[in-house]
């Protein structure tokens, strides 16, 4: 297969609605270039000048395309909310906008470097509130969808949202009271209120929200979870699927495989070759772009650092397949290694793996991309 090829252009991008914007970069691929931009997307909700940290992928051809608007989670930390990386969605973005789709993530209020502060939130896990906090997710999902809506390149009448976690339990009350357009709800993992792995607060409440957001949901909705999902485990999702087929909504349900060490994790960079099937088929069902010949990027031919030790090797082997945009691996002595991948550029990349390497000892950046970084 043809590799993927990085190509930076010197540009700056912005939506016509947008309130700042950021380098422009594109990335070719057999089937075409798409092209990313880092935006700041306005609210309508908010107060003037608040913003959403938003990213947008789209292919680069001119025309009009279906909107994927993806939603990400919450940590069980809430102090690393402002940790939160938008460009972290772009292997996942991309991989909609190579089938035809605009990708637009973006960053709830109180994550990255949107404005104002954390609205979603469950509240105690003593007394969560999973209703209002779905109802704030999905308010958010909503407002940004407006802003998105207004671009040339937006084929209005036809949105996916998709979510992971929180971002898919709000995508899922989004459902309840969708906005004009709005075509379908891929939901992820959905589920709140998780402190610790494999426990969930009032599990029996989170049940009985999702059969509120499903008494008015009639938007057609796919949920995937993994069987070692260590936030919403199979008998929670199968309970809460339950709960949301018998008040009436529509739904289909993946049991998928286990993911990695948790997979909670499965929509992301490292399980778009499992779910990008699910979702597929999903997809294709309603009319939307689907993977018809799913693209494979072989992994790249980089020649593995000496002294890595099992679990070294092992990561190395999953940087060379990561599709994730930009990364960067660094090694120092005695073993030691890491990678960070999902940045916007290939120096903040580097910066992050040199940052993480470093905290134990003397390190160097050894692969940025898919290339050595001398």
């Amino acid at each position: 297969m043809l590799r993927k090829i990085a190509v930076a252009l010197a540009a700056l991008a912005c939506l016509a609605s947008n309130a700042g914007a950021g380098a422009s970069e594109t990335f070719r691929f057999p089937e075409g270039e798409v092209r990313r931009d880092f935006v700041r997307l306005p609210s309508a909700r908010l107060g003037e000048g608040d913003v959403y940290e938003a990213m947008v992928v789209r292919p680069a051809r001119g025309g009009t395309f279906p909107l994927v608007v993806l939603n990400h989670g919450a940590p069980r930390d809430r102090e690393r909310a402002k940790d939160s990386r938008v460009a972290s969605w772009t292997a996942v973005a991309i991989e909609f906008a190579r089938q035809g789709y605009v990708a637009a993530a973006f960053l709830r209020q109180g994550f990255g470097a949107s404005t104002g502060r954390m609205i979603d939130s469950s509240g105690s896990c003593n007394s969560p509130d999973y209703i209002g906090s779905g109802g704030n997710t999905a308010r958010q999902i909503v407002d940004a969808i407006a802003a998105l809506k207004r671009e040339s390149y937006v084929d209005a009448s036809r949105i996916v949202v998709a979510g992971q976690s929180a971002g898919g339990f709000g995508s899922l009350a989004l459902a309840a009271r969708p906005p004009e357009g709005a075509a379908a709800v891929l939901n992820f993992a959905g589920g709140r209120g998780s402190p610790r792995p494999d426990e969930v607060c009032n599990p029996h409440a989170l049940v009985d929200a999702i059969r509120h957001f499903g008494a008015s949901a009639r938007l057609p909705t796919l949920w995937v979870y993994a069987q070692n999902d260590h936030f919403f485990g199979p008998k929670l999702a199968s309970e809460m699927f339950d709960a949301w087929s018998r008040a009436g909504a529509k739904g289909e349900f993946v049991a998928a495989p286990e993911f990695g060490e948790d997979g909670h994790m499965l929509f992301g960079a490292m399980g778009i070759p499992i779910w990008r099937g699910y979702a597929s088929a999903f997809l294709a069902k309603l009319a939307l772009p689907a993977w018809t010949t799913p693209p494979e990027d072989a992994p790249a031919k980089l020649d593995r650092p000496s002294g890595l030790g099992k679990t070294g090797t092992q990561g190395f082997e999953d940087y060379r397949r990561s599709t994730n945009y930009h990364k960067a691996f660094a090694v120092g002595d005695q073993g030691r290694w890491t990678w960070q991948t999902g940045y916007a550029t290939r120096e903040e990349a580097a910066d992050a793996a040199l940052r993480r390497c470093t905290e134990r000892g003397s390190c160097r950046v050894v692969f940025i991309d898919d290339a050595p970084a001398n």
